[in-house]
């Protein structure tokens, strides 16, 4: 709670009261606490965030590309080896369409 600085002049005046450089210990406890304590639990957090949605992204390229490998493969087994004009609506399911549309 000291950290959210919400009880900081309640907590600052009655020891201030007791021991006239207090407010200096406070200030620098705060600032402390404040400004790089909070950001570097931001910090490790978006991190890790990052890390986590990079890891998605590369599971569903991955996914993606290996399911298209192995729809062109069967394309190209029903046309003899080439087939002009394919339809990607054919090829992707519903699933992949949605990353694609605008």
């Amino acid at each position: 709670m000291f950290f959210t600085s919400s009880n900081f002049p309640d907590i600052l005046l009655s020891h201030w009261k007791i021991h006239s450089t207090a407010g200096f210990y406070f200030i620098a406890y705060v600032s402390i606490g404040l400004y790089l304590i909070m950001n570097m639990n931001l910090a490790v957090f978006y991190n890790s965030y990052m890390n986590r949605v990079d890891q998605k992204l590369l599971k569903f390229e991955k996914l993606k590309n290996d399911y298209m490998k192995e729809e062109f493969k069967k394309v190209c087994k029903a046309s003899d080896g080439y087939k002009e004009g394919i339809d990607m609506d054919s090829i992707l399911p519903s699933d992949f369409r949605r990353y694609y549309e605008d």
